[in-house]
């Protein structure tokens, strides 16, 4: 018994220094990182005053900078993970699409794809994203720029003021922008700025419409939601026409009517 006990009191002991060795590393990084991130500042004011750049200029940045090393400290980024560049290619997009599915599929175009053609937008999630981060009082985009992206909402609060007199600054995660690039040549109607840090996805019209048309049932869907889109645009009228999205009833409605006629054809 005497023996017993002393084996579970060494046991004992072996673990709890290898839980304290563990812990006394785990914070010496911590401290070593923080200090890092420190004398990064520290050289960056350095760096922005040597430079002579005005005051606000300056306090923009380094609000900026703070926001995101914040964000960094609370997340376990992809690029940290060094196990993800093992993975197949085939994981990998499937990967990208578990992770960035949620942030589009509030457009009930995308959600439809999801549903019936769920190879197609498995492929939009891997290649078509981009994610930009925009810094406060930052423009996203301004009126009559000619639109390369369709806009959507990831995090932060943004501001739409477009020409026709429209605003809109209740925007929530998942809204999306300017969805008429998808199906037309189109020039912002609007300006959008951040309002706070914000973080939105842009998707590629390009490469969206070349997975879609990988498929004969994706490549008629489209084409007829395109040609409603653009009819519906057509009716609008030039100076009413804005980034925000049509109601939701008209979009669903048009989806309908293109998923039906898509059917059709393809049977």
């Amino acid at each position: 018994e005497r023996i017993f006990s002393t084996f579970v009191l060494v046991f004992a002991i072996m673990t709890f220094s290898s839980i304290l060795a563990s812990v006394s590393a785990s914070m010496t990084a911590l401290r070593n990182l923080q200090g890092d991130t420190k004398k990064q500042f520290w050289l960056l004011r350095r760096y922005l005053r040597f430079k002579k750049v005005t005051r606000t200029s300056r306090v923009r940045i380094m609000k900026y900078l703070e926001h995101q090393t914040t964000i960094q400290a609370r997340t376990v980024r992809q690029a940290d993970v060094h196990l993800l560049p093992k993975l197949s290619g085939a994981l990998s997009t499937l990967l990208s699409y578990e992770l960035h599915k949620k942030h589009v599929l509030k457009h009930p175009l995308l959600k439809h794809a999801d549903e019936v053609m769920q190879a197609v937008l498995v492929k939009v999630c891997h290649q078509g994203l981009k994610f930009v981060h925009y810094a406060a009082d930052d423009d996203v985009f301004s009126a009559g720029d000619v639109g390369d992206s369709m806009f959507f909402l990831k995090d932060g609060e943004v501001l739409y003021a477009g020409t026709s007199g429209v605003q809109k600054q209740d925007f929530e995660i998942g809204d999306w922008l300017a969805e008429a690039v998808l199906w037309t040549i189109w020039s912002h109607r609007g300006l959008l700025t951040a309002k706070d840090p914000a973080e939105m996805i842009l998707l590629s019209p390009d490469i969206f419409i070349n997975l879609m048309g990988m498929s004969q049932l994706s490549y008629e869907f489209c084409r007829n939601y395109a040609l409603k889109y653009v009819e519906l645009l057509n009716q609008v009228g030039e100076e009413r026409l804005s980034d925000l999205s049509p109601d939701l009833s008209v979009l669903e409605s048009m989806i309908e009517t293109s998923a039906e006629k898509a059917e059709d054809t393809h049977n």
